[in-house]
Formats: C-alpha cells, structure tokens, sequence
C-alpha cells in the first residue's frame, strides 16, 4: 500500500472534483500536456480551486497525495501552501509588478533575477519566502518578455580565472572550489559536471567527477565541518548506479 497524507473526507473530495467533465477536458488538452510537470501539478490545483472542485485541502504537498496514480506520474510535488502560491500569482499579475518586470528586473542575467525578485516581493507585500517556493510557484510565462527558464535558484557566484558560475547554496560553491583548486573539474559546464539532471526527474545532482556524482546535502546537525584540509580524494565511497539522487555527507569527499 502507499501512504496517502490526507483526511478521508478531502480525499474523497479531491477525487470527486477530478472527475468532473471540466478537469477532464483540462487533463486531455494541449495545454495541460504542454506544460512541465511541475507547472501541471500547479495549474491543475488552481483550475480545482477555481471551480471550486478541491475541497478544503490548503497545501499543495497534501494534495498531492490525494492523486491517483496514474495522474502522479504526469506530475511533479510542490511543497507549498495554496495560500502562498495564490499571493505569489496575485502579486506577478499585477500591472505594476509587470511593468517592473520588463523595465528593471529584465536587466539583471539570470542567475540574479529570482533573488531581486524574492526581495520585491517581500519588500511589496511583508510576507517572507523563499527563492525555492518562489521559483515553484512561478508560471510558465512571467511576463510578456521573461519566462520561467529565464529565472535559476542558483546565485551564490563563484568567479574564477576563467569562467563566473553560480550555485544554489554557499556550501556547494565551497565543495566547488576544493574540485576546481585539485584539479577535478577544470571548467563547470551545466548539465555535464555541474547540476545534472537524472532521468525526468526535475532534481539535479550537484557535479558530477568521472563516473562519481557528488551531492552536497548539508546537514546543520552534522558535526563534520567542510574545510580544505587535504588534497581532495579521487574516488568517493559512493556510487550513483541505480540511484534517482545521492546524498554524499561534505566528509565522504574529503
């Protein structure tokens, strides 16, 4: 059995809006199919909200659950509150927001955007997020000018001598400064060696060494700190064969 995080009642509310003649036609259209899977999950939830057809679930993590199968794997989950992705949306379509957009923020290179983004609109709003809940919950087109791949959660920069590359936190760019200095990876090249993406999966894996993937998942519990004490080991205890993600602690790599 597969554990499924919602109340009976909502469950069987979800289930009852999703087969409604209008989501069915939103599931078979063009539209829906034309989408990443992450912008479906999204898209479907608010097409339910908007016929009124979700019932009281109110977190998009939640309501994930409550999919079948079959709809599952036509979609990716989003751990965000329907209240914040309702108040992102809100916030993107106003003109205002708009005109900035495609005045000032279309200036700035992609690796910069989602950060001035995240600070207008807590700036504009008074609500806290984050750029991983803010880049979720932006649709496919921002504005008439920008879209959503034109925006990266990386932005942590790294300058080197002969390339400028940006990472999603200051703890993988330190991981990536021990692999350039020892000579492990010479150039980052997205997709390569640097935020590799497996499968259809829209997670990536940090670098990629050879036939080694290195990921870098920090762990504030851990009592093992991340310094430069020692040329950097060529082979990991780890291996990426069969696996969708691998997690290497910051020692496995020194």
């Amino acid at each position: 059995v597969t554990y499924i995080g919602l109340p009976l009642a909502e469950l069987k509310s979800l289930r009852e809006g999703l087969e409604s003649q209008v989501i069915k036609e939103f599931l078979a259209s063009n539209e829906f199919q034309g989408l990443s899977k992450e912008d479906r999950f999204i898209e479907l939830v608010l097409k339910l909200e908007k016929y009124d057809l979700l019932g009281t679930s109110q977190h998009l993590g939640m309501i994930y659950y409550g999919l079948p199968t079959f709809l599952k794997h036509q979609v990716t989950q989003i751990k965000l509150s329907l209240a914040d992705l309702k108040a992102i949306r809100s916030f993107l379509v106003n003109p205002e927001t708009i005109q900035w957009v495609e005045t000032f923020l279309l200036t700035y290179p992609k690796e910069e955007r989602l950060e001035v983004l995240r600070c207008r609109y807590v700036n504009q709003t008074a609500q806290q997020i984050s750029r991983h809940k803010l880049f979720q919950a932006l649709p496919h087109q921002v504005s008439p000018s920008l879209f959503k791949w034109d925006f990266t959660t990386s932005c942590c920069r790294l300058d080197l001598a002969d390339q400028t590359v940006f990472f999603d936190s200051g703890e993988e760019r330190v991981v990536a400064q021990l692999l350039h200095r020892y000579g492990l990876i010479r150039k980052f090249t997205e997709g390569e060696n640097l935020h590799i993406r497996v499968g259809d999966s829209r997670s990536t894996l940090d670098f990629k060494v050879g036939n080694v993937f290195i990921e870098y998942h920090f762990s504030r519990q851990s009592t093992v700190g991340l310094q430069a004490r020692g040329p950097l080991r060529r082979t990991a205890n780890c291996s990426a064969e069969g696996a969708s993600r691998l997690r290497c602690r910051p020692y496995v790599c020194l």
